[in-house]
């Protein structure tokens, strides 16, 4: 990026929600990762020589410390990163480059390029010459679908799935979808995919006469008490203009050398994650999977830590959750950090 004259900005995403509403996301993406690399690490398995993304540790601070030597600037935001740096991008009219699929749903002005799109073409040397890279544009997408515009976002979120909500909560409605359409449809400006569901739901999309419409007939099998609080929850995590009060209540009540610290990644970002959530992800590492995990070790360390962190918000405990003694499931240990005898103790999460 900086040889062919780009300069890049680096955010960082910061503490969990304050809700549960990704929780149950994060437990089946972590497990589905703690699976993953138990099989790469498992030299019985037929599945040993696949490949499994397990970054190291350390991965986060070297990360940093190599942009810090190449003087690139980097941001922690407060909680999760996808729409602050929505903002920050319409504020300096440039478009955002990431692997997280929730950018094609934000409305960016510069466009969202995702990373699997970006070519580098090098010379002779292997230098960087150019970039080559594909946008995309939430807008683009929305006039395919004029009778809807830019509702049509929330009701492909519920449809495909996503980070709040199941897309197999509609699967009733979907198997309805060919006998609700017209016999022939007069155009289908989309390219058809090989998965007829897939086509069913853009068919749908696109002849649906109006957004109450849709709601109406997404109601049927749900109803609309349900739909509404899906349609709300999806609605306020694409908008960049609904500003979500509770957190930020909770913020003003850190300590600004904290703030300013975590904002320039002085400070991990795991106690963003802790002071807000109460809960912290172990991550997941190569290891000999038929032991106990190797947190086990450092967890005392780790209840002088939360005391530390949480005593003065009058929290008493943190939930960590860590793969099982058999790698296949997330476990949750619930870590208490009331005192007693001047020894913190546990005991596991019903």
């Amino acid at each position: 990026l900086q040889t062919c004259r780009v300069r890049p900005l680096v955010l960082m995403d910061g503490g969990q929600a304050i809700d549960d509403r990704k929780l149950r996301t994060k437990i089946e993406r972590t497990e589905r990762r703690f699976q993953k690399i138990r099989s790469a690490c498992d030299v019985n398995s037929r599945s040993h020589k696949k490949e499994a993304r397990c970054l190291p540790i350390l991965g986060y601070k070297v990360f940093l410390q190599v942009l810090r030597n190449m003087g690139i600037e980097v941001i922690s935001c407060p909680f999760e990163v996808d729409k602050e740096i929505a903002k920050v991008a319409n504020e300096k009219g440039c478009p955002v480059l990431s692997r997280d699929s929730d950018f094609y749903a934000l409305n960016i002005t510069g466009g969202f390029i995702p990373f699997d799109s970006v070519w580098i073409a090098q010379n002779e040397t292997d230098k960087p010459t150019s970039i080559s890279c594909k946008i995309y544009h939430v807008g683009i997408l929305a006039s395919f679908f004029p009778r809807l515009d830019m509702q049509v976002i929330p009701l492909l979120a519920l449809l495909f799935g996503n980070d709040f909500t199941e897309g197999k909560t509609f699967d009733a409605f979907v198997n309805s979808i060919p006998a609700i359409l017209p016999e022939s449809l007069s155009e289908y400006p989309l390219e058809k995919t090989h998965n007829q569901k897939l086509d069913d739901k853009v068919k749908w999309l696109l002849n649906v006469d109006s957004f109450s419409k849709a709601r109406e007939q997404l109601a049927t099998d749900i109803g609309c008490e349900k739909l509404n609080g899906m349609l709300r929850i999806v609605s306020e995590a694409y908008s960049l203009e609904l500003e979500n009060r509770r957190e930020a209540q909770f913020l003003g009540r850190l300590p600004e050398w904290f703030m300013s610290s975590h904002k320039k990644c002085l400070i991990s970002g795991i106690f963003m994650t802790i002071i807000t959530s109460g809960r912290v992800f172990l991550s997941s590492q190569s290891e000999d999977f038929g032991r106990p995990s190797s947190y086990r070790c450092s967890r005392s360390i780790r209840q002088v830590l939360y005391n530390i962190l949480l005593k003065d918000l009058k929290k008493t405990m943190v939930d960590e959750y860590d793969r099982n003694d058999t790698g296949s499931k997330v476990a949750c240990q619930r870590i208490l950090i009331v005192w007693k005898k001047n020894h913190p103790w546990t005991y596991p999460n019903s």
